[in-house]
């Protein structure tokens, strides 16, 4: 009865926000008094039960590493695979964390409640993003300082969330005050946003940045899942802040454009040349962050 309370109050409030986007940062703020709370200690035990890590075999360690978030649907048998090919021959070790395993979401559920709004805000999903963070920068392979952010359309729109946060006056929703030591190692080295919801729950679209690491964003023209314009003027703002952004713009394609397994359920989707593209652009980003030539 109490999550079902929950979830109607965060459906109410996104209801609302819809009036005008001066009421986003009182209704994310009503939402996230709504979320249920969990110590840092807690999600970090969840999350480190649902990492799967991946190393590259051309390298040694310590490894620069990326962190993978999927969309609101959870894990698509094999993406994620083919995305850790990419980032392990840049020379990165990969980590993909399934946030919905983590609580016991099955896709089904998901599709109907996360994909609409109803439950895991993506100010809520930012807990994982820091406690993953966390834990792979204390991995003793891994490089700390190098640490990539790489998120899919609700994985991208908690990044970005994650990085208004200064977890001092403003932190992931589900987590309470957090102390000293519950920081990070170090800020994310870079940011790789595959499509992300950029609408009005998401905090990027009024509030700025604390931090400005590298961003690549790849966005898709002709996305009918999310406001691709409305993703555009965030991302110009978050530049304008002093971001270096880089946009790979892909005019005919679709939300998931780059996933082979999203044809199973959506046929026609999937774009294999703009999926060749992406995967370029993702590697010559990553040997830039890491120095290679």
């Amino acid at each position: 009865m109490k999550r079902g309370l929950i979830a109607a109050g965060i459906a109410m409030a996104l209801a609302l926000a819809a009036i005008g986007a001066n009421l986003r940062p009182f209704v994310l703020g009503a939402a996230a008094l709504l979320t249920p709370k969990a110590s840092l200690a807690t999600l970090e035990a969840r999350v480190a039960e649902q990492m799967t890590v991946r190393t590259p075999t051309d390298a040694s360690p310590p490894y620069p590493a990326v962190i993978q978030f999927h969309g609101c649907g959870g894990m698509w048998p094999g993406h994620m695979a083919a995305w850790a090919e990419v980032v392990n021959a840049a020379g990165f070790m990969a980590i993909a964390v399934d946030s919905l395993a983590a609580r016991d979401i099955p896709r089904a559920q998901a599709s109907q409640t996360v994909c609409a709004g109803r439950e895991l805000l993506g100010q809520e999903r930012a807990g994982d993003v820091l406690a993953a963070l966390r834990l792979v920068q204390a991995r003793p392979d891994v490089d700390p300082d190098n640490v990539v952010l790489m998120g899919w359309s609700h994985g991208a729109w908690s990044i970005m969330d994650f990085l208004t946060m200064d977890l001092e006056r403003a932190r992931p929703a589900q987590l309470g005050p957090l102390t000293a030591d519950e920081r990070p190692a170090a800020p994310p080295a870079g940011l790789v946003l595959f499509y992300p919801y950029c609408g009005f729950a998401a905090r990027s679209a009024f509030q700025a940045w604390t931090g400005n690491p590298p961003t690549l964003a790849l966005l898709a023209g002709a996305d009918t899942w999310v406001d691709t314009p409305a993703c555009e003027r965030v991302l110009e703002d978050v530049r304008s802040g002093g971001t270096d952004v880089e946009i790979a713009f892909f005019p005919g394609a679709e939300h998931e454009f780059e996933n082979p397994a999203i044809d199973e359920e959506f046929p026609g989707i999937y774009d294999p040349d703009a999926a060749a593209k992406a995967q370029t652009d993702v590697a010559t980003f990553l040997n830039a962050l890491r120095g290679a030539e």
